[in-house]
């Protein structure tokens, strides 16, 4: 019998959840005292936080479909 685990109700899935939240804050401020770029994935695109819109790059299944 598998047993499903809800987000809310698992301890051990809570303090995962705020674990990754303070790593991605961390990462954040690291990045940005060091002037290193900061890649995340929004709206289908690879942005680099600290780089401003100007550099957003379609991911390559995003822009193999526009083929």
């Amino acid at each position: 019998m598998k047993v499903k685990l809800h987000p809310d109700k698992d301890e051990d899935l809570k303090l995962a959840k705020r674990a990754l939240i303070r790593a991605a804050a961390r990462a954040r401020q690291l990045a940005e005292e060091t002037g290193t770029p900061l890649y995340v994935i929004k709206d289908g695109l690879i942005v680099d936080l600290n780089a401003g819109s100007a550099h957003a790059y379609l991911l390559r299944e995003d822009s193999n479909k526009s083929r």
